[in-house]
């Protein structure tokens, strides 16, 4: 079954290079059976206007003729005339005796959702449900049915915002997409600048293509036509989905043409700007671009540990999830070149299409499109936070940005408050049905109330300092990392963004509402220190909420003696009390802290004979290494040791021999000491981590 939206809407950026006469001409002159050959023929090159145009008089002769009824329903929906496709639909499944074409049931729901009748549509999709197994689609049924029932409260708790169609300097009858605001006032964007539909002859060498265009905002009204200045848009070659790099000095965009097959192949390309001139662009390698499937749709952003640029886009090449996917790749700057793509995973990536990413830097939140995750028509856009292979649960961004109809390429501006999107919804600039087409749409936020959290880090100098005010401000701690999480549904902590504190030991985040995160100080050399923190159930008008300070604590190289770690006598195996205790210290050392490397050590009194105790002291330490990595610790960050008698910190017995049991029982004790760290200071001891290594 193709239900891919993204492979339509290819095929409408494409009309104007294939098609090749005006069927009006023809119609009148020509019988039935002609017009069947005509519009077959037409099909083939992908001329869906004249393909419909054909077959419309053809069944209108042969009214009984199934197969081409549902030819001509599937055009209909391919040009995204969703009024014409469901009355077509409707008379397929009344029509077919046998089920020939079940499909047509499930298009026929999928029609009605379309056009916003989500009660028929929701009574079609059960029908299907219950009627037809159809395997590849019980995941995207499901979706199809959950998107029919969130409609209702999507649309009772619209979105309070402004949605403005650009000018018709901007919208043409084509589809106009990627609108991307590069400055303040300017916005790039790609069109087919025609209004009308355009035939000309299959062997003309020059056919009209779409092309990268600047619209600029003066006195509060965009207006565009002008073409994008530089060596992107070329002759015969459709272009469109520009982006610049982080740093202005890369240009990403997308060039698209049909194959042998006729097939629309997309390939991503770079150009680099040299002393202020941009170069010649190249085809990206190592993977990205494969000549028999489509890459697409760029967007860069940046990982937060090395800050290396990221390109996320958009491919149907094989290793996805289902039709149209987001993948990513790494961007090494300094050694100019990308490593091998990968795909976001199942966590962005449905049975169905993903496209038009837009990644926001500022929050860590990517913006997409999917047809198959729950939403209120066709396309709709979704954001998630995180970066990389992980993600939080994708959201649907609402109404009415979102509607019934198809709505994708959203791109949001560092304020928030106002962004673009392209959307085939009534009221654009018609090419043939009032849905036909893409336009572009501004949307302007009326009551988006942003929280800004505030904090502190300081310095603990012991552990009888207190965090008072006066204390704070005399230990404040400059320069220090502070990391901000997202708590997803499932508990998972996605990485939003990092950032340094100022002279004030000052740090300041924006959060979403409704959501839970987590704060993490770091600094070289100091443990780790985290807070939790809710933007639930707080009132609409506030805007400001407070952390707690973070104080952080210098990692000493001398050992850490754990208290109250006790085993039974002569064995290895811990205490339930012993438990409790490794959880409040070394397990949330370690949680806090996931980059430092540590020797966990178990020493004993001079009790039994010294080879005796220096093995029960190694099975000791690795009983808590392994109860450590029971509760998640990675354990190439640990290392066991036992010391038995050998590093006594009391006296064993007094002078005249007796015992000394005070000695022995702080004797008896478990150790904690950071030996190195993945990337916070130098490496305290190689030996030991190379121990560490070999017994990985």
């Amino acid at each position: 079954m193709n239900f891919k939206i993204f492979n339509i809407i290819l095929i409408l950026i494409f009309l104007s290079s294939i098609a090749f006469s005006q069927p009006t001409r023809s119609l009148k002159y020509i019988s039935p059976k002609q017009s069947k050959n005509m519009a077959k023929n037409a099909e083939k090159f992908g001329d869906i206007y004249s393909a419909i145009a054909f077959y419309e008089k053809y069944c209108a002769a042969k009214t009984d003729d199934i197969d081409a009824l549902y030819n001509l329903a599937e055009l209909y929906r391919q040009a995204r005339d969703y009024t014409n496709a469901l009355t077509s639909y409707k008379n397929v499944f009344s029509a077919d005796e046998h089920d020939k074409y079940p499909n047509a049931l499930y298009y026929l729901a999928l029609m009605h959702k379309m056009t916003g009748d989500y009660k028929q549509s929701l009574t079609y999709f059960e029908k299907f449900k219950k009627e037809y197994k159809v395997e590849e689609l019980k995941k995207i049924l499901k979706s199809d049915i959950e998107g029919c029932q969130l409609a209702e409260q999507l649309m009772t708790d619209a979105l309070n915002v402004e949605l403005s169609h650009l000018d018709t300097t901007i919208n043409k009858a084509y589809i106009e997409f990627s609108p991307l605001l590069i400055a303040e006032n300017k916005l790039l964007y790609s069109s087919l600048k025609s209004d009308t539909l355009i035939y000309f002859d299959i062997e003309e060498q020059n056919k009209p293509v779409r092309k990268l265009y600047i619209a600029e905002n003066k006195n509060n009204k965009w207006t565009g036509g002008k073409e994008f200045d530089g060596p992107f848009n070329a002759e015969n070659i459709n272009t469109g989905n520009g982006t610049y790099s982080p740093d202005g000095k890369r240009f990403y965009f997308t060039r698209c043409q049909a194959d042998w097959q006729n097939k629309v192949i997309c390939s991503i390309y770079i150009s680099i700007n040299e002393n202020g001139e941009w170069q010649e662009p190249k085809m990206l390698e190592n993977g990205i671009n494969n000549p028999a499937y489509t890459s697409t749709q760029p967007t860069i952003g940046k990982e937060s540990k090395k800050d290396l640029e990221i390109i996320y886009y958009v491919s149907d090449c094989p290793g996805g999830k289902g039709g149209m996917d987001l993948w990513y790749a790494i961007y090494d700057v300094e050694k100019n070149y990308f490593k091998e793509p990968k795909n976001l995973g199942s966590k962005i990536n449905s049975e169905g299409d993903e496209i038009t990413p837009y990644f926001d830097q500022n929050n860590h939140t990517l913006y997409f499109s999917s047809n198959a995750w729950p939403g209120l028509g066709g396309l709709d856009i979704f954001k998630s936070s995180g970066e990389l292979t992980k993600w939080s649960k994708p959201e649907n961004i609402g109404y009415p940005v979102n509607s019934s109809y198809d709505d994708l390429y959203y791109s949001i501006t560092k304020n928030r408050k106002e962004a673009f999107l392209t959307s085939n919804r009534p009221g654009i600039v018609s090419l043939k049905s009032a849905t036909c087409c893409d336009d572009i749409f501004a949307v302007k936020y009326l009551d988006l109330y942003i929280v800004k959290a505030q904090g502190n880090v300081f310095q603990i100098k012991n552990d009888k300092d207190n965090v008072d005010d006066k204390y704070i401000n005399s230990n404040l701690s400059d320069s220090s990392l502070v990391s901000l999480f997202l708590i997803d549904e499932d508990n998972t902590e996605i990485l939003l963004r990092t950032d340094t504190t100022n002279a004030f030991g000052e740090f300041e985040f924006e959060l979403d509402r409704d959501k839970n995160y987590k704060v993490i100080a770091s600094k070289d050399g100091f443990f780790n220190k985290q807070a939790s923190l809710t933007t639930k159930n707080i009132p609409k008008t506030k805007e400001n909420i407070d952390i707690s300070p973070l104080g952080i604590k210098k990692i000493s190289k001398i050992p850490i003696i754990i208290d109250n770690i006790y085993y039974e006598f002569g064995k290895a195996t811990l205490t339930p009390e012993a438990t409790v205790t490794i959880d409040s210290t070394i397990y949330r050392i370690l949680n806090e802290t996931p980059d430092i490397i540590v020797e966990i050590s178990s020493h004993t009194d001079s009790v039994s004979s010294a080879e005796y105790n220096q093995k029960l002291s190694q099975k000791r330490a690795e009983s808590v290494v392994d109860y450590l990595v029971g509760k998640g610790i990675e354990k190439t960050r640990m290392l066991a040791k036992g010391y038995g008698e050998t590093l006594p910190i009391a006296p064993n017995s007094f002078p005249d021999g007796k015992d000394n049991e005070e000695g022995r029982a702080k004797n008896r004790r478990t150790e904690f000491k950071v030996i190195g760290s993945s990337n916070q200071f130098s490496i305290l001891n190689r030996e030991n981590l190379n121990i560490i290594k070999d017994n990985k």
